[in-house]
């Protein structure tokens, strides 16, 4: 199935891949490297997943 997709489709895929980590993924929050604030999934930038408000608890959970 990869060798139907054809030589300008993965380059499609590569360039637009490129361009998210260049300009959306390139930022941490709160100084966490890997942290982009868009939650497990991305779910946070779309609503469905909250922030843990509680600074223990994230702490707890994170390091769980």
């Amino acid at each position: 199935a990869l060798a139907k997709v054809p030589a300008l489709g993965w380059l499609q895929i590569v360039t637009f891949v490129g361009l998210l980590e260049l300009t959306i993924n390139n930022k941490n929050v709160n100084g966490e490297p890997g942290n982009y604030g868009a939650g497990p999934l991305g779910l946070r930038s779309v609503g469905i997943v909250q922030t843990i408000a509680d600074p223990e608890a994230r702490k707890k959970k994170l390091n769980a």
